[in-house]
């Protein structure tokens, strides 16, 4: 079996540790009991258990004396099982003497617990994509994207459409430029497709669509019909997915996952739940992309959504990049003949562009378009007298004028 390491620097801000020195400090630790169980000390700064095969390493390193009393760095070796539980008491051992801050430096045994999760992580992403692209594009259209996803997943997509991959390029169909995949489903991340499950609601209604609908109603029967044309995906699409607590399943691999990704520590029990819930998911979201194709949709469901995306199209409308560059511009000079001190980003969405019937979420993402082409820049304005709180502002950094032009 390999040997793995685990390393931690400890600091000692305050000056209140009892052993200040290697050798001190090593004599201590020899005499901890509740840590080894045939403990030796091999060199001054150097102690091995040679029924636990684990060596202990102490360091000093320089520090800033106006900041710093003293520092130290462990260094421990051994095979997996046993380093496993011994990282953690060596860690409250050492918080026991008195150091005020411990930072871990090198964990293997984190790393080879991430090294297996990671790729059945993945595995299971792809999975779940591969059945929501299948469901939603064969049963709701072309359009299944603008139905289901909220603004948030529309402006994740917005602000990296533009990374540079061959399967992210476009040509030419009929004289219009077009992607060469619907590559959407693959710029959200893994906790947005868990949402388009179980915490989207059918078609995706806006606070103001709601309440329109609401005011809309005038029998008992209608409101009964609007409840439950508002039930979560999960409710009205995907019972199967409910039956399995897929939810609690998904996001106790997104909370791994972010371990993961951030190379945090992973301790067996967070290790174990992972695998159960990967090992459940596995099986279950393989068992439904074989039967997806015989998978039917009620058609007066499938109606409602058309119905609630097509009203919601009417209700706000969505501005094309030449419209926004062409307001912009109009409110920028504005701003400047008003000498005002910033150009407002929440003024110019809501009250400028929603003032003229165009849809909020929609706005914001094409604006976004406009700063990942280089042509805006958004930036925190922040009041120097301190009148205001901080604001998000506009600044235009190339002429719009090609963009106005354009369409």
């Amino acid at each position: 079996m390999s040997i793995k390491k685990f390393e931690i620097l400890c600091i000692d801000n305050g000056g209140y540790c009892v052993a200040t020195e290697i050798n001190s400090i090593i004599i201590r630790l020899k005499h901890n009991n509740k840590l080894w169980k045939t403990v030796t000390i091999k060199n001054e700064d150097e102690i091995y258990d040679e029924k636990l095969k684990i060596s202990c390493k102490i360091s000093q390193i320089e520090t800033n004396p106006d900041t710093v009393n003293s520092a130290i760095i462990v260094s421990t070796s051994g095979e997996s099982k046993q380093l496993e539980e011994f990282r953690i008491n060596i860690i409250k051992y050492f918080k026991n003497e008195r150091f005020d801050s411990i930072y871990i430096l090198d964990d293997d045994i984190s790393k080879d617990f991430a090294s297996t999760l990671y790729p059945e992580i993945n595995s299971i992403e792809n999975l779940l994509r591969k059945f929501l692209i299948q469901y939603f594009s064969t049963k709701l259209g072309p359009q299944w994207w603008d139905m289901i996803a909220d603004s948030d997943k529309r402006k994740k997509v917005s602000q990296r459409k533009n990374v540079n991959s061959i399967f992210f390029e476009t040509t030419k169909m009929d004289g219009k430029e077009e992607p060469l995949v619907d590559n959407k489903a693959y710029l959200i991340d893994f906790d947005d497709l868990g949402d388009l499950i179980y915490q989207t609601s059918a078609g995706n209604l806006t606070i103001n669509d709601v309440i329109q609908k609401v005011e809309k109603c005038n029998t008992i029967d209608e409101l009964k019909d609007l409840k439950d044309n508002l039930q979560k995906n999960i409710k009205k699409y995907f019972s199967e997915f409910e039956k399995i607590k897929f939810q609690e399943k998904w996001q106790t691999l997104k909370d791994t996952r972010n371990l993961v990704a951030h190379n945090s520590i992973i301790d067996r029990n967070t290790y174990d739940k992972a695998l159960k819930s990967l090992s459940d998911l596995k099986k279950f979201l393989e068992e439904q992309n074989q039967i997806i194709r015989s998978i039917k949709v009620d058609p007066n469901e499938i109606d409602s959504l058309q119905e609630n995306y097509e009203e919601s199209s009417l209700l706000y409308k969505q501005i094309k990049k030449s419209e926004l560059a062409l307001e912009l511009s109009k409110y920028c000079d504005w701003s400047k003949r008003c000498q005002r001190k910033f150009a407002g980003k929440k003024n110019f969405i809501v009250n400028i562009l929603g003032g003229k019937g165009f849809d909020f979420n929609y706005s914001d993402s094409v604006l976004n378009e406009l700063v990942n082409d280089g042509f805006v820049e958004i930036y925190d304005w922040i009041d120097p007298d301190d009148n205001y709180p901080k604001q998000e502002a506009i600044k235009i950094q190339k002429p719009l004028d090609e963009l106005v032009k354009k369409e």
